[in-house]
């Protein structure tokens, strides 16, 4: 199992699977959603009319962190399997509002940690252009 800052893990049905808010991930979440933001609003709504939405997103995160697992494997020379990620469908056909409530603070740690780590890597460019401005 790689580790990383960027990636959380989440235990489901027994498998753990790497879960990370990736670039391409935040891309086609802000395709559909308009913004990551746009639909964490959206998991705010504390019925079963926001399921779908957190499925969506834990869909998104199980499929970035298999992406990331796979590529930090790659580049550091180490062949790496991860559990294969069950579609929306799938997921939507499983998983209900007790496993979101039991999964939340994964899934938003998920999410956060991502978050983090792009907004250090902003606030280290910044600092890099003002030292190259000076």
């Amino acid at each position: 199992m790689i580790e990383d800052k960027r990636i959380s893990y989440i235990e489901f049905f027994g498998r753990k699977f790497p879960m990370c808010l990736t670039v391409l991930v935040q891309d086609q979440i802000t395709s559909d959603y308009g913004s990551v933001v746009k639909l964490l609003e959206k998991l705010e709504d504390d019925s079963v009319d926001a399921l779908p939405y957190w499925v969506d997103l834990l869909h998104s995160l199980m499929v970035g962190g298999a992406a990331r697992v796979k590529a930090l494997g790659f580049l550091s020379g180490e062949t790496v399997e991860t559990p294969a990620v069950p579609s929306v469908d799938q997921l939507q056909e499983i998983v209900g509002w007790a496993d979101i409530r039991e999964y939340t603070a994964d899934i938003f740690k998920a999410v956060g940690l991502s978050m983090d780590a792009t907004v250090e890597l902003e606030e280290e460019n910044e600092k890099n252009a003002e030292t190259a401005q000076e």
